[in-house]
């Protein structure tokens, strides 16, 4: 695309960030690849290990990315950050938060500025799969700037109708067509959604 590259930092390791609890991705893996408990949680203890073993390698990848961020060249997005403190090493560079888990980390990056990003299909469902921060609950506090279809692409579109119904008033004002999401991606800002119109993209 033109302009910046967009650049999604994502850190999936059971123990933190999206499985801060470890059960739901035990219960995962036993669910889809039929191991037993004991399995699953061996299998979770040998990738926490693993990721334990190349936190500098994060760190100087982290740095690196940020550099790049600073220096305007890429958009770089945190993605399923859990702790308030990940939010000041995000604010330089114009860098935003996809997908918060708690409710502190999307508070830390409303307060630095940084735009949050809640997925659309957590929106519909009323709560995380995961145990984590409800996007239904985010933007009813005004912390969400944008939805994301995630693994749902058709639930954009729905999300937003599940926000505007009867009984959700103060979700209703804050889910109004707009470009934001491009925004958050750096896209062309003509591109977007009028109000009661068509998609357009100038």
């Amino acid at each position: 695309m033109p302009g910046r590259a967009l650049v999604s930092h994502e850190d999936h390791t059971p123990g933190q960030g999206q499985y801060a609890d470890r059960t739901y991705y035990e219960r995962y893996l036993i669910g889809t690849r039929g191991m037993s408990e004991a399995e699953a949680a061996g299998h979770v203890d040998e990738l926490i290990a693993d990721r334990g073993g190349k936190l500098d390698v994060r760190s100087e990848a982290m740095g690196w990315l940020g550099e790049h961020a600073r220096a305007g060249r890429i958009r770089l997005l945190g993605h399923d950050p859990a702790r308030p403190t990940r939010s000041t090493s995000w604010s330089a560079g114009r860098r935003g938060r996809r997908v918060p888990t708690t409710l502190s980390a999307a508070e830390a990056a409303r307060e630095r500025g940084l735009p949050v990003v809640m997925g659309a299909p957590n929106v519909l469902r009323g709560s995380s799969h995961n145990g984590n921060a409800s996007g239904r609950e985010l933007v009813a506090r005004g912390l969400v700037t944008a939805l994301a279809s995630d693994y749902l692409p058709s639930g954009l579109l729905a999300a937003a109708f599940a926000l505007a119904t009867p009984g959700r008033r103060r979700c209703r004002r804050r889910s109004r067509w707009s470009p934001r999401g491009a925004e958050v991606a750096d896209l062309p800002t003509g591109a977007g959604w009028r109000p009661g119109g068509a998609p357009t993209w100038r």
